[in-house]
């Protein structure tokens, strides 16, 4: 009963805002590699009587487009990271710590792969004087990877 009521209301929210609704109890369930302390990076929306909506902070809703890095996540990640004027090496940070803090699993390893490479294809599109070898030994460095 409950949860049909909060189906319900989900719809309704993403109906009135336009924008595609996930829900669940726990995100940080979504991937294998951890959203850290997204709890604190996710302001208060709006409130549709007893449901509350939060959006995830730009920096914080990319580590799981980065998990899952299929073409439209690239193609959120390059528009995102631009409109809000994310910094590439505190975008790097980030994603090092995320990596580094995740539980052991064979999804590090292409989290890995896929910030670098992300990183080589398109960061000069995204940021002006960009160098993608200082933003990816940023990324090892708060990853942990040894050089």
């Amino acid at each position: 009963m409950l949860r049909q009521a909060l189906e319900t209301a989900v719809e309704e929210v993403s109906r009135e805002t336009g924008i595609a609704c996930n829900f669940t109890e726990d995100i940080d369930h979504w991937s294998s590699i951890t959203l850290l302390d997204y709890r604190q990076h996710a302001p208060l929306y709006k409130r549709f009587g007893k449901l509350t909506v939060r959006l995830l902070a730009p920096l914080y809703w990319s580590i799981g487009k980065f998990g899952r890095y299929l073409s439209s996540d690239i193609e959120d990640l390059v528009f995102v990271l631009a409109e809000h004027h994310v910094k590439p090496l505190t975008l790097a940070r980030l994603l090092g710590r995320a990596l580094r803090e995740s539980p052991t699993s064979n999804a590090l390893f292409l989290f890995r792969r896929q910030v670098e490479d992300f990183f080589r294809t398109y960061g000069r599109r995204l940021w002006k004087g960009f160098a993608s070898d200082i933003a990816i030994a940023a990324f090892h460095k708060a990853a942990g990877i040894r050089p």
